[in-house]
């Protein structure tokens, strides 16, 4: 699972579209299905400096994600967001900040449950994620090859 919210101080003219895309961009950039990515975005906030000038256009991405990405996957992430801010809403890179966080799996939980790395399952961290759902979980089960 991996959550993605973004906040800018910029009016977005059709946030619904906005948030679509922020969805399918979010899911190639982080190479996960969309259903397995939450996101929230919030404009007009009045207050916002990124870059330290007041009236520039900012934004401030957090993604909570249970992973351990390194340094090199942390900047592909943050080069793939910064082009989509770009394109999306003209403001470059100058003005954005990204803050990379993993809550830990034990933190977030989905179904009523908290989610939880499978024990013996052979998997090696960066790997594909597979997650201990409950049994009556309409995502329960899934398999290696989903």
């Amino acid at each position: 699972m991996a959550f993605v919210e973004i906040k800018t101080n910029v009016t977005i003219p059709n946030i619904d579209d906005f948030v679509d895309d922020l969805l399918h961009i979010s899911a190639a950039i982080l190479s996960r299905p969309p259903n397995e990515i939450a996101v929230n975005v919030t404009d007009q906030q009045r207050a916002m400096r990124t870059n330290g000038f007041r009236g520039s256009p900012a934004y401030v991405i957090e993604l909570k994600c249970v992973d351990r990405f390194g340094s090199a996957e942390n900047r592909r992430i943050a080069k793939g967001y910064a082009q989509f801010m770009d394109k999306q809403l003209g403001i470059g890179k100058e003005g954005g900040m990204i803050l990379f966080l993993d809550p830990g799996a034990q933190n977030i939980a989905l179904g009523g449950d908290t989610l939880e790395w499978r024990s013996g399952d052979g998997m090696s961290p960066g790997s594909r994620d597979i997650w201990d759902f409950p049994r009556n979980s309409h995502l329960y089960p899934r398999t290696m090859s989903e």
